[in-house]
């Protein structure tokens, strides 16, 4: 194996490992130790890829905004029918499959370590085009209601879904897939035009 090829492959087991730590415990009390013990690498390994812990942490919310991009194009792609449905299934599955990363999103957009709150900010912003890109997609095959902008409806479905993530992270729990398609089905037929 190359040198480089090496490289990527502890980066990628020391990412994947705090993404895991960071998820259940947090910035504050996530600990380097511990991901050091269970990916059996040493803390010197840890500060040769990333500099501090704050940039290991910004890196792993880059990776799974990353992941969560990538799977949503491959199963939004070349689709026909409802797409804004379609983009609250897609997001709703991949955050059933990826539970770590669906709790590191909500933990960084509601208690962002201060050293690197500006570059999360930066980084979701990135991320957040994409996302409006896609419900954009969605909404222009819904006719709104005259008072709404396009622009309007886009960022009232991103507040609602960062609502829905709040009250998940607060309650520590998920509302069932029921519960979602209900609160989904009365929040499109708030913007439809009448």
């Amino acid at each position: 194996m190359k040198r480089e090829e090496k490289n990527q492959l502890t980066r990628s087991k020391i990412v994947n490992g705090a993404i895991r730590e960071f998820s259940e415990h947090g910035f504050e009390a996530g600990s380097l130790n511990v991901i050091c013990e269970e990916q059996g690498i040493s803390k010197g390994i840890i500060y040769h890829y990333f500099s501090s812990k704050e940039m290991l942490y910004l890196e792993c919310i880059r990776t799974c905004q990353q992941k969560m991009i990538r799977y949503m194009n491959e199963h939004l792609e070349n689709q026909d029918g409802d797409l804004l449905k379609r983009y609250f299934d897609c997001r709703s599955e991949y955050y059933r499959i990826h539970p770590d990363d669906a709790r590191l999103f909500e933990s960084a957009v509601l208690f962002p370590p201060e050293a690197v709150k500006k570059e999360i900010q930066e980084t979701w912003n990135a991320f957040d085009e994409r996302r409006k890109q896609l419900i954009r997609n969605g909404i222009r095959q819904i006719p709104l209601r005259e008072e709404l902008s396009e622009e309007e409806v886009v960022n009232l479905i991103l507040k609602f879904l960062d609502d829905r993530n709040a009250r998940h992270l607060s309650e520590k729990e998920s509302g069932s897939e029921d519960e979602e398609a209900l609160a989904l089905d009365i929040f499109l037929n708030g913007i439809r035009k009448r």
